[in-house]
């Protein structure tokens, strides 16, 4: 739920042709409990066609061998798409831990960050997180831009909060909040509960 309204909040604001949602398959830096890579992926197909145009699943991770590293993957999507602006998407509390990501500073050279503030992770602690020298590629973003850079901006972004979590999700799922056909497979699977 928080994750398909930070979707449709970047979507909205950068004005994206469009936005990739992509589960992994095994996160280097989180537990996954409650569904199979493969649920999730299900998930997030049966979520992408609750929002329409502008937005597409992909399994690159699922399929992919091994841990589902981002630099793997941005790397995959920049030799697709070499001659256009990415960017990569994550909320501050994950974004916080880059410096123990592998191959994290040539990053920079295959797409901009956009950087979610999460609840629980302020902005000093976020900034505090990027190395001195990448502190430059820092804006802040509060209106839509266009971008003539391929990569190597940090964007700072403000969404509306949304109260509710993953952690929330497993304890008390919210039917009126998620699409009916992504709630139908939780509850047909028995995830999360």
């Amino acid at each position: 739920m928080g994750h398909l309204a930070f979707a449709q909040s970047v979507q909205r604001d950068f004005q994206l042709d469009e936005l990739i949602l992509l589960p992994s398959k095994i996160p280097p830096h989180k537990d996954v409990l409650g569904a199979t890579p493969l649920d999730r992926y299900k998930m997030v197909e049966l979520a992408v066609k609750a929002l329409g145009a502008g937005f597409a699943a992909s399994d690159y991770e699922i399929n992919a061998e091994g841990v589902s590293y981002t630099y793997k993957t941005i790397k995959h999507w920049r030799t697709l798409h070499p001659d256009s602006a990415l960017f990569f998407a994550a909320g501050s509390d994950i974004f916080k831990s880059i410096g123990t990501w592998g191959s994290w500073e040539s990053r920079f050279f295959l797409a901009h960050f956009i950087i979610v503030y999460r609840e629980g992770v302020s902005l000093d602690e976020m900034i505090a997180a990027i190395p001195q020298t990448h502190l430059p590629r820092i804006k802040s973003v509060y209106e839509p831009a266009t971008f003539s850079d391929k990569f190597g901006s940090i964007l700072l972004y403000n969404m509306p909060p949304v109260p509710i979590s993953s952690t929330h999700i497993r304890v008390n799922i919210a039917q009126e909040r998620l699409p009916e056909a992504v709630y139908n497979y939780i509850v047909e699977n028995k995830l999360y509960i």
